[in-house]
């Protein structure tokens, strides 16, 4: 039963991780501030009418890592919009292309740490996300 608990905590855990994550990323992505660096971005890269997603490799993903780093997980593990690179691109693209707010979906793989249990439910996919208002 403590096994059990314990099990649950975790995956609590970095439920909230991920979604203070996606919080993060999407502020980032939303705020549009001026002055650049690495915890905001400045137009144009986070013009939406330029049509280009550099912004969000350049400035988002590295702030979702790093927060999910910084609370104890493998941020390198964190998947944005799908599991694959042709979903990555094609959520991307989609919300890259809306002018009026932002979406950041993330998606962790989890190995539950109880062996095989269940056989096909060792790793379980965790997933967050957060949308904003543009410019806010």
């Amino acid at each position: 039963m403590l096994l059990g608990v314990t099990v649950i905590s975790q995956g609590v855990n970095i439920q909230m991780v991920l979604y203070g994550a996606a919080y993060e990323g999407a502020r980032v992505w939303a705020k549009d501030p001026a002055g650049g660096g690495g915890n905001n971005c400045t137009p144009p890269a986070c013009d939406p009418a330029a049509g280009t997603s550099v912004n969000f490799e350049k400035y988002v993903i590295p702030v979702v890592r790093q927060y999910v780093t910084n609370n104890g997980y493998d941020g390198s593990k964190v998947m944005f919009f799908a599991e694959d690179q042709a979903g990555y691109q094609k959520g991307l693209t989609f919300y890259s292309d809306k002018s009026e707010f932002v979406r950041v979906l993330l998606i962790y793989p989890y190995e539950l740490p109880i062996g095989s249990f269940g056989g096909k439910y060792q790793k379980v996919s965790i997933r967050a996300s957060c949308a904003m208002k543009r410019g806010g």
